[in-house]
């Protein structure tokens, strides 16, 4: 059941820093569209990590 969880934490954290460079992607204007895209970046690989590696977490 703690792995389960463990997953679901790590998705929340991954799904989380994708939407914020989604929402500084739209919102940061200009100066900031260089971090926005790396966050966007760091957040789909992790969702595909995760999404890869659900078999070792879930049962």
């Amino acid at each position: 059941m703690a792995d389960r969880w463990r997953w679901i934490l790590a998705m929340g954290f991954s799904a989380f820093v994708l939407f914020g460079g989604l929402v500084l992607l739209f919102r940061g204007g200009a100066d900031y569209s260089t971090l926005a895209w790396m966050l966007i970046v760091i957040g789909v690989l992790a969702v595909v990590v995760n999404l890869v590696m659900r078999d070792r977490f879930v049962p």
